[in-house]
């Protein structure tokens, strides 16, 4: 920590008595004598925020209603926007679970909440996202080169575990939860449709022929530290385009 320009700056005077005696909130202030700083959050305490549309009358003799303002759905008593990004962010970002989100919630912000207001948050934050997220899955499905990778998550009840199936490129990641099955990476949607090399461990559903379209396989020498470069396995020339544009590895 640093010193630094303070938010707030609280004054202390001299309390109690002299030693002659004399009352010391009558003493002569000669300025500030030393100072302390200290970080501190502020108190948890959610507000409660009332919003109140005025009606106004024009001249002509029309009603006019003032508009809700954006973030507050047509519903007597919400949730802000802001206790909704602290679940999201914590629930995705942090890994918190959703019942230990709604306690933190709580607990930081004297806000109670429920589990369904947690998962409604973080459906309605899915939805915002889905547009970058094809975005994301398009950008990578016409790379020349990514990587695929797969790694299993805890999900659901005690000892149930699904997979995390990637796919990346220098600029693009892409996740998608489901299982270690050809459906999986099907659903995931990148491969079916993907030209480039595909670089991955050996596991088979990388080397599935449904992925007719791919240029080949490059095994990943991370996975591979003893062998630096191996050669790709290679498929036949695709042709794509009007101009008959031959692409091949």
């Amino acid at each position: 920590m640093c010193w630094a320009e303070p938010d707030v700056t609280v004054d202390y005077y001299p309390q109690g008595a002299c030693g002659c005696g004399a009352g010391l909130e009558s003493a002569l202030d000669l300025g500030v004598a030393r100072s302390f700083q200290q970080l501190e959050t502020p108190e948890p305490a959610a507000k409660r925020i009332q919003h109140d549309l005025h009606a106004g009358l024009c001249g002509c003799g029309r009603e006019h209603l003032a508009a809700r303002p954006p973030g507050v759905p047509d519903s007597p008593v919400s949730i802000g926007p802001n206790l909704r990004a602290l679940a999201v962010y914590l629930v995705v970002f942090q890994h918190v679970p959703v019942e230990r989100c709604r306690d933190l919630i709580a607990d930081v912000t004297g806000a109670a909440v429920s589990a369904g207001f947690v998962h409604s948050c973080l459906r309605a934050a899915a939805d915002l996202v889905a547009g970058v997220i094809r975005l994301i899955a398009a950008l990578i499905t016409a790379a020349h080169v990514a990587g695929f990778d797969e790694t299993t998550l805890r999900a659901g009840p005690a000892g149930q575990k699904k997979y995390v199936l990637g796919a990346f490129t220098e600029e693009c990641s892409l996740l998608f939860l489901g299982a270690r099955s050809l459906e999986s990476f099907r659903d995931f949607g990148i491969l079916p449709a993907f030209r480039g090399v595909v670089v991955s461990d050996r596991y088979v559903n990388y080397f599935h022929p449904d992925w007719e379209n791919i240029a080949g396989n490059q095994a990943c020498c991370s996975h591979y530290p003893d062998t630096a470069v191996m050669p790709i396995r290679r498929r036949p020339p695709l042709v794509a385009g009007v101009t008959g544009l031959a692409v091949s590895a």
